[in-house]
């Protein structure tokens, strides 16, 4: 069987961000959605997970400019980004070391790319 699923607000990039005005629910569809996951997270405790996050990337580069995360993400090539989704890259593990890295990373989160980013 499976242990969970995992899903949130649809993400701005990609062909999603080149049909944003087709694909982006409403406020009040984000809330209907929402309400259906609490109620499927109640109804399926101790079957299955139900994990789903509340915010969009815009919602969530405007939260980590006042609480950065506390790691970093390192993807299988060695290069280290600032978010998940989106093209930030502060490093590479394979040039650069680690203490170095960590800076660019905390610097990062102030430069006007990712700010001005939407």
């Amino acid at each position: 069987g499976i242990y969970g699923v995992y899903t949130g607000k649809i993400m701005r990039i990609g062909r999603a961000a080149k049909n944003w005005d087709v694909l982006c629910p409403s406020d009040s569809e984000y809330e209907r959605f929402f309400d259906v996951l609490k109620e499927k997270t109640a109804s399926y405790e101790g079957k299955m997970k139900v994990y789903y996050y509340p915010y969009d990337v815009i919602e969530e580069l405007k939260y980590r400019l006042e609480s950065p995360s506390a790691s970093l993400l390192v993807v299988p090539n060695g290069k280290v980004k600032l978010i998940g989704p989106l093209p930030f890259i502060c490093g590479d593990l394979k040039k650069q070391k680690l203490s170095e890295i960590w800076e660019n990373y905390k610097m990062a989160w102030r430069h006007p790319d990712v700010i001005e980013f939407h």
